[in-house]
């Protein structure tokens, strides 16, 4: 028959001896992810708004650059159309054909949103 000595009784989950040692450990690794979660949302806030704003004054140079051409064109027009009024000759006849075919070109471009 083996020899069955007394030893120290184990530490049992029922007895709560581990739950002094368990629940710093969980606490400590809850708090750290909920801690880590919450930075990283802010980072992923931080970032949308940073796109957002980064969007938003793509599409505001996009609009200039659609305003800065729509003028170009309409100064292009208003001075074809002086020149031929001022000397109605052939050269100023086709450049104002050659200006409002570009207007035409634009328009459609646009589409169809200049009324004729």
């Amino acid at each position: 028959m083996p020899d069955q000595t007394p030893s120290a009784p184990s530490p049992s989950p029922s007895s709560g001896a581990t739950d002094s040692l368990w629940q710093p450990s969980w606490l400590h690794w809850l708090i750290s992810a909920l801690s880590g979660t919450v930075e990283i949302t802010r980072g992923t806030l931080r970032e949308r708004e940073g796109d957002r704003e980064t969007e938003a004054r793509e599409r505001e140079a996009e609009r200039g650059r659609r305003e800065a051409r729509r003028d170009r064109q309409e100064i292009r027009y208003r001075k074809a159309q002086l020149r031929y009024q001022l000397d109605p000759s052939e050269p100023h006849h086709r450049e104002l054909g050659v200006v409002l075919a570009a207007l035409e070109e634009y328009e459609q471009t646009l589409g169809g949103v200049i009324s004729p």
